[in-house]
């Protein structure tokens, strides 16, 4: 496929397919979104946790989270603290370790949803475990 290569036994995406799935979240397009997800984890080529979690960066360090959350896009948020992803493959562990990842300036979803007066997002991201006491870099 020419989205992705393997390194190492470890699989890279491209970076055409990382930006067009961290689009698809910025632009709520959340059916697209789910099946892009969903075909690359039933090709086993990675479970949706490693997805989301280390492969989904831009090249700001951001996640799904981070530009969804900047964008208020509630149904992307949701859908990706949701069933469908970490109680699948994951754990809580490691659903609170995404939900606390940092970008280059320190800032997590949570920070964004702040920044940006998201206030329904605050709910959704302290409900899934963000944690409220942390600082950025800015």
């Amino acid at each position: 496929m020419a989205d992705e290569h393997t390194t190492s036994g470890v699989l890279q995406l491209d970076e055409h397919l990382i930006a067009r799935i961290l689009q698809l979240a910025r632009d709520d397009n959340l059916v697209a979104l789910e099946i892009e997800i969903e075909k690359l984890d039933s090709q086993n080529k990675m479970d949706n946790v490693s997805l989301v979690t280390t492969s989904l960066l831009d090249k700001n360090r951001r996640t799904i989270l981070h530009l969804a959350s900047q964008g208020a896009v509630t149904n992307v948020v949701k859908y990706i603290t949701s069933t469908s992803i970490f109680p699948k493959h994951g754990s809580t562990k490691a659903l609170a370790a995404f939900l606390n990842q940092e970008d280059n300036t320190g800032e997590t979803a949570f920070h964004v949803a702040v920044r940006t007066g998201q206030i329904g997002l605050l709910a959704i991201l302290t409900n899934q475990g963000a944690a409220m006491d942390t600082t950025d870099n800015l």
